[in-house]
């Protein structure tokens, strides 16, 4: 996330938040460890952290209070972090930051992220069409990174069911 502090003439006090808003599928860091902000190229760690999951859309709303910003006009800020996909992504996750006005309850919405995840599917059967259950069926490849895969909750491993299906979900 990035984002300008504007000027400030008058030299009073200049709050500015930032929020990301993440949706269902995508889990990011619950503490300020997790992330790092920087103004310019300098770490800053004057800013709090607040954190929501909404019960009924599991989207998770972070808030950056980086506090009083009017000694640091015109330079940017930059907030970095890792979210990870989770098994509530279906076929794809959404990312969105805003910055607030000078009046920090009022936000701009930045350019919204959204990575597509795939799946691939099939039903094991018997020659005469039958679905087969208990085949297990491994995925692996050169392009298929299996611990990051499985840390987000890809199964690398699957064994058909009573309906001979096998799905991995959550490819690239």
């Amino acid at each position: 996330i990035t984002g300008v502090i504007p000027g400030n003439p008058s030299g009073e006090t200049l709050t500015m938040k930032f929020k990301d808003v993440a949706s269902k599928g995508l889990t990011l860091p619950s503490t300020k460890d997790g992330f790092t902000v920087k103004i310019g190229e300098a770490v800053y760690t004057g800013y709090t952290l607040t954190q929501s999951i909404d019960p009924d859309t599991k989207q998770t709303t972070t808030i950056f209070d980086l506090g009083d910003v009017k000694d640091y006009a015109g330079k940017t800020v930059t907030i970095t972090y890792n979210a990870t996909v989770n098994e509530d992504a279906l076929d794809t996750v959404n990312n969105t930051a805003y910055v607030s006005k000078p009046n920090p309850d009022q936000y701009v919405e930045g350019t919204p992220v959204e990575n597509k995840l795939y799946s691939f599917d099939f039903t094991k059967q018997d020659a005469d069409g039958n679905a087969l259950a208990g085949a297990e069926f491994t995925i692996s490849g050169d392009d298929l990174d299996e611990k990051d895969y499985t840390a987000n909750g890809g199964v690398t491993t699957v064994t058909s069911g009573a309906d001979g299906k096998v799905t991995f979900k959550g490819l690239a």
